[in-house]
């Protein structure tokens, strides 16, 4: 992926799309490991697999100019890998049934008019199995239809993409960041703890505030919230890396205005939402879900509440993933909470 092929010294490096394409078409079954492949993809696929059926295992793929891997006719195993920075990752034609778990994606979708990190031809006859993978983000990968609303890595195409890793799955090529996030009320503090020293970091606590420092403090408006803290980095090789952590400030949150605690749980939901109280005094209360736009999606509760513990729980399965909006009045105050359906 370096050395100097055109004599010219240090005047210029190589950059992505810089290589032709490795080409596996018909031969007996190759066997990749522990490589580290850039810069592919100048005039075709960074990597063509093409009936045959090869194994990709503890690799690291990145920088290419187009497609990093396009499978063809075959059913390669790929796994333990990292696939970051390319212009897209994976792409799957109709006829192969391609075995792909446990690896990383990361920033790809680079100058992608379509965004994609992993498709698979929308003809293929079949379900492609894409599970337990990292997308980049604790929610899952994005997929327009099944999981709008998380700010993974974009999949398309049939396939099964759940369950998700929630943290990067990688461990030898290149170092994982390891994260230590602690928070006190609606503030966290943020460090990385991995001794390798990353370049290029910035934190990202998802509500569109950012910081580039080493230790990163960030105090939310929202103190009931949902957010996904992630650090992304340069790691060994340029190689671009990207960890995430859910910080959940609703999960037991004590409102000394209204003389209650508030636990909701799970979040993200899939199917209910269950939705705990502890209540110092009796009000009347109405609970209600609503969507971004602020229009109400269903009645949890309304009526009056007496002093002590109450659990309410609501059926999410028929919503559309995303984020919706739990408003709690007890008598004239209002709270509200985020949760997100997947």
């Amino acid at each position: 992926f370096g050395g100097d092929t055109n004599g010219d010294g240090s005047m210029t490096a190589p950059s992505r799309g810089s290589w032709g394409p490795l080409v596996f078409k018909g031969s007996d079954p190759s066997h990749l490991e522990n490589l580290l492949i850039k810069y592919g993809g100048e005039w075709d696929w960074g990597m063509t697999i093409e009936n045959s059926n090869v194994l990709v295992d503890n690799c690291v793929i990145a920088e290419s100019g187009r497609t990093a891997v396009f499978i063809k006719d075959s059913n390669p195993e790929i796994r333990n890998s990292t696939f970051s920075n390319n212009v897209s990752a994976i792409y799957v034609n109709h006829s192969s049934m391609p075995l792909i778990y446990d690896n990383d994606f990361m920033f790809n979708g680079v100058g992608n008019a379509s965004g994609d990190a992993l498709s698979v031809d929308p003809i293929h006859p079949g379900i492609v199995d894409i599970e337990d993978n990292y997308w980049a983000s604790t929610f899952g990968p994005f997929n327009y239809n099944s999981n709008p609303g998380s700010p993974g890595q974009k999949v398309s195409g049939p396939v099964d993409y759940e369950p998700w890793e929630t943290g990067m799955v990688n461990r030898e090529m290149i170092s994982k960041p390891l994260l230590d996030i602690e928070k006190s009320g609606n503030q966290v503090t943020c460090r990385q703890t991995f001794g390798f020293s990353f370049t290029d970091f910035m934190w990202d606590f998802g509500d569109g505030q950012t910081s580039s420092s080493a230790i990163g403090s960030h105090t939310y408006t929202d103190a009931g919230g949902l957010y996904e803290v992630c650090y992304s980095a340069t790691a060994e090789y340029g190689i671009r890396v990207k960890q995430c952590q859910q910080v959940d400030l609703s999960t037991s949150l004590e409102d000394p205005r209204i003389n209650m605690s508030i636990r909701i749980n799970p979040n993200p939901a899939h199917e209910s939402l269950h939705i705990e109280l502890d209540i110092g005094e009796s009000v009347w209360a109405e609970a209600v879900l609503l969507d971004m736009c602020g229009a109400k999606i269903a009645t949890i509760y309304s009526g009056p509440l007496a002093s002590g513990p109450v659990m309410w729980v609501q059926d999410v399965s028929g919503l559309e993933p995303g984020i919706y909006i739990l408003s709690l009045c007890l008598d004239d105050r209002i709270m509200s909470r985020r949760v997100i359906v997947f």
